[in-house]
C-alpha cells in the first residue's frame, strides 16, 4: 500500500477497524487499539453490550458465528462487507472470534494491513478463528512462546 492512500485516511489520520468478541478478546483489543491513538477507530463485537464501550458512533454490531451456528455466517459478512465499504479500513486488528477471523480475510483481500492477535485465553492451543486468521493476517501473534511456529504465529508478549 502507497505510504498515503487517501481513500483510507481522513483528518485524524489512518481509518482502522478494530473487531473482537467479548469478554478477554474485547479487553485485549481495547489495550491494543491504544498503538493506534493518531487514528479514527471504528470498534465491531457481536456483543450486546460490550465491557467497555466505545464511542457510540464507532462502534458496530456483527452477528457471532461459530462451527455449531455456521448458517450465521453470511449475515456477519455482509455486516463486516457494509463496515468495509462505509469505515473503509486501512488497517484491521483482531484478538479473537469467528467475526474477527472473517474481518482479518476481507481486510487481507481489500489491500488493509492485518494483525491477528491471539487471545491471552487460548494458552493451549491456537484458536480455530487464530489458525484461519493466520493464513490471512501480515502480522500473526501469539501471547504465549510455547505456541510459536517457523510459519507463525509469533510471540508478540502478553496484552493482561
Amino acid at each position: 500500500m502507497p505510504a498515503h492512500d487517501a481513500s483510507r485516511t481522513d483528518a485524524s489520520g489512518t481509518r482502522v477497524l478494530a473487531i473482537a468478541s467479548a469478554g478477554n478478546c474485547w479487553v485485549e483489543l481495547n489495550r491494543l487499539t491504544r498503538a493506534f491513538e493518531d487514528a479514527t477507530i471504528h470498534f465491531a463485537t457481536p456483543a450486546a453490550n460490550p465491557a467497555h464501550k466505545s464511542p457510540a458512533h464507532n462502534l458496530w454490531s456483527v452477528t457471532d458465528f461459530s462451527l455449531y451456528s455456521i448458517w450465521k455466517l453470511p449475515f456477519c459478512l455482509l455486516q463486516i462487507s457494509i463496515i468495509f465499504l462505509r469505515v473503509r479500513p486501512g488497517w484491521v486488528i483482531s484478538t479473537g472470534g469467528a467475526p474477527g477471523a472473517l474481518a482479518i480475510m476481507l481486510g487481507r483481500l481489500a489491500g488493509a494491513r492485518t494483525i491477528w492477535v491471539e487471545s491471552l485465553a487460548n494458552s493451549q492451543e491456537i484458536s480455530l478463528s487464530g489458525r484461519m486468521a493466520g493464513l490471512f493476517a501480515k502480522v500473526w501473534l501469539t501471547q504465549w512462546p510455547h505456541l510459536t511456529r517457523p510459519e507463525g504465529p509469533e510471540y508478540g508478549g502478553k496484552l493482561l
